[in-house]
């Protein structure tokens, strides 16, 4: 039998009670914080994925504004299971999932690859209203765990200074100074997209300072081409110009317009955005922004799933069924970054040559949208193209007197 002195015995209710303590000073430090899931994709290894995912939810516990659902794990795995042919669930869904598990914000993660290297950004997201709390990204590449660590870090940095509470796809606003309209805007990894298609309308190179300059100028004359009358004025010596935008067909290609309304319905214009020829597209964003390259939107396609982009960039609404491979498919996406591609359609033809003719087609069911890339053809450009029923976000070419809706993308 062993006896414990005085002294002994203080000892040992002096370490339980600060043991005691202890544990209430944890209870105390977690109660009442929201408890926190986080669920990561992208990456084809899913041991990455969950590495990522353990990295993440500690460095934001430690921040103290959140607390680690006990379940977390378990979170985790019944999201995964939903995960299927490379296409994650929604935001709704994932939240849904997480009020089954008490969960009350989830940190949601894509690991992209971006010029050869993997890469993470993450948002994390109010389960009761599917509200954005937070965003942030990395550019550590994820070679190692202690990459993943610092990444995290990085991350949550970011979301600190992220905007708090706005809402899936309209994160910011931009209003263009020239018409006073304005535009949702969301950023996706490193970039910030206008979330809505550009509806400013262009009327020639009206803007041009030589113009506007002829137009001060009293000496008007005016020149018959091909039937048309227009105003002229003699500028810098013996220079003739013409201060009217020519309304003249200057070959097979329809140029005597640069942009459109889907069926020339200015209401067309609010709900889908305006289609611009592509140098009209290259001059129409407002300043600060501009018509993205190639490998802009490669990098968007990227950190939006890659071959089932088009399925996270679309609208949730709008887009009719469409026929892939023989099957009937839901043509809307998940809108998971808040881009909300629309189904603008196509301008086909001016059956009357003279702009009175204009043909359009499959509003509802696809949409163009240009790149600033030229294609190596004469009187080509690159675009971007979206169809009802498919996942990817793929590339067309159009001569450039054809229209196709604009995003703009935010200057670095």
């Amino acid at each position: 039998m062993i006896l414990f002195t005085r002294q002994i015995w203080v000892m040992l209710l002096t370490t339980l009670a600060i043991i005691g303590m202890q544990t209430v000073w944890a209870q105390t430090q977690t109660a009442g914080k929201p408890k926190l899931a986080v669920y990561v994709f992208g990456a084809e290894e899913s041991a990455l994925n969950k590495a990522m995912a353990t990295q993440l939810i500690t460095a934001l516990a430690n921040t103290g504004s959140y607390q680690a659902a006990d379940n977390y794990k378990e979170f985790f795995n019944k999201v995964a299971e939903e995960h299927k042919d490379g296409i994650a669930p929604g935001l709704e869904r994932i939240t849904s999932i997480g009020q089954q598990f008490g969960v009350e914000y989830i940190c949601v993660a894509l690991i992209s690859n971006v010029s050869g290297e993997k890469q993470v950004g993450a948002q994390i997201v109010d389960v009761k209203t599917v509200k954005i709390a937070a965003s942030g990204s990395s550019n550590v590449p994820l070679r190692t765990k202690g990459d993943l660590s610092v990444a995290s870090e990085q991350i949550v940095k970011a979301m600190s200074n992220s905007a708090t509470q706005k809402t899936a796809g309209s994160s910011n606003t931009f209003t263009d100074t020239r018409d006073g309209k304005t535009y949702r805007t969301v950023k996706i990894g490193k970039q910030t997209w206008m979330a809505q298609n550009l509806n400013y309308k262009t009327v020639g190179d009206a803007n041009d300072t030589w113009i506007e300059e002829a137009k001060t100028n009293s000496n008007w004359c005016y020149e018959n081409i091909e039937g048309t009358v227009y105003k002229t004025v003699r500028m810098c010596g013996s220079m003739i110009w013409i201060v009217e935008n020519p309304n003249y067909k200057t070959d097979s290609s329809g140029c005597y317009e640069n942009s459109w309304c889907y069926e020339n319905k200015e209401a067309n214009c609010k709900k889908y955005g305006r289609m611009y020829n592509w140098d009209a597209a290259m001059k129409a964003c407002p300043t600060g922004w501009h018509l993205p390259t190639r490998d802009e939107w490669n990098d968007l396609v990227t950190v939006a799933g890659g071959k089932v982009a088009g399925r996270a960039l679309k609208s949730k609404t709008g887009w009719e069924k469409g026929m892939v491979n023989g099957l009937m498919k839901d043509g809307n996406g998940t809108d998971s970054f808040g881009f909300s591609a629309l189904p603008g359609g196509f301008w086909l033809a001016d059956t009357g040559g003279d702009g009175d003719g204009d043909v359009f087609a499959f509003a509802g069911k696809e949409s163009t949208w240009w790149e600033a890339t030229e294609d190596g053809n004469e009187g080509y450009a690159c675009q971007r193209y979206m169809r009802s029923g498919e996942t990817s976000v793929s590339v067309e070419y159009g001569l450039k007197c054809f229209p196709a809706y604009v995003r703009c993308l935010q200057d670095n």
